[in-house]
């Protein structure tokens, strides 16, 4: 259980408007949220005749901003300064930190978090099947919430983190190459014979034809399909298994 109050957060943000008719000619800077707590980010430039929405809605540093459509998958952040001046449709519904009780990088790293994840599934989720997270629905959403300067300071604390998180980051990719290598010469030893080979020399892909889980036994090895897989996890809630020992139409390897 959290140390620290959960608050809705309607209590400590509000909905915010700055919408404007989009003009022939004028260049718009559009702003996306990436899925998962990954952040926000820049898109194209967009000319304002190029646009079906009547309006555009300008963001400012600070502001949480929502993508109705995939909130369900964690497309929620904050604006960082650099995207400022930014516009983006209705789609993205906005809102401002109210500066004495939220710290906007603090609401920034529970979008990171499995709890806010799950809250924005749960909240989503409708009657109608579209799945989309109404500005209402977003304020009910609870988040943990600390004092102001208890929040600065873990948010400081996150943030020196991350950056030692990044550089570990970049010195694997950097050495990767280098285990790949190594890794390559111990299979060329354990299995020489196999060491200038591919895949391609013991198996065949052949297209095959779209298949329903009912056609696959429920032992056997598994087939994971896009539906199956969500954010670092399998979810077999149509579980789909190729027989052993059979032959099925669905992209087969003949060995």
């Amino acid at each position: 259980m959290s140390r620290w109050p959960m608050v809705a957060i309607g209590e400590v943000a509000d909905s915010v408007d700055r919408s404007e008719a989009p003009l022939p000619g004028v260049a718009y800077r559009q702003v996306g949220v990436h899925l998962w707590g990954e952040g926000a980010y820049e898109r194209e430039s967009m000319d304002g005749a190029d646009t079906k929405y009547k309006t555009l809605n300008c963001v400012k540093a600070g502001d949480i901003i929502v993508n109705k459509i995939w909130a369900r998958n964690g497309s929620v952040s904050v604006v960082t300064p650099s995207l400022g001046g930014c516009y983006c449709s209705g789609e993205f519904p906005l809102f401002r930190p109210q500066p004495e009780v939220l710290y906007p990088q603090w609401f920034y790293w529970i979008t990171k978090t499995r709890l806010f994840l799950d809250a924005c599934d749960r909240q989503s989720r409708g009657t109608s099947g579209k799945n989309r997270l109404r500005p209402q629905r977003f304020l009910e959403i609870t988040i943990p919430l600390a004092p102001i300067e208890e929040q600065r300071r873990v948010v400081e604390k996150l943030n020196r983190l991350s950056k030692s998180a990044h550089s570990v980051l970049a010195c694997s990719r950097h050495n990767g190459g280098m285990v790949e290598h190594l890794w390559s010469a111990t299979l060329a030893s354990a299995f020489p014979e196999t060491a200038d080979t591919t895949l391609g020399d013991f198996a065949a892909v052949q297209s095959g034809y779209a298949f329903k889980s009912e056609w696959f036994e429920a032992d056997g090895i598994r087939l994971v399909r896009n539906v199956n897989i969500g954010h670092g996890t399998v979810t077999w809630g149509q579980q789909a298994c190729i027989a052993q020992g059979r032959r099925h139409e669905f992209g087969r390897f003949e060995l």
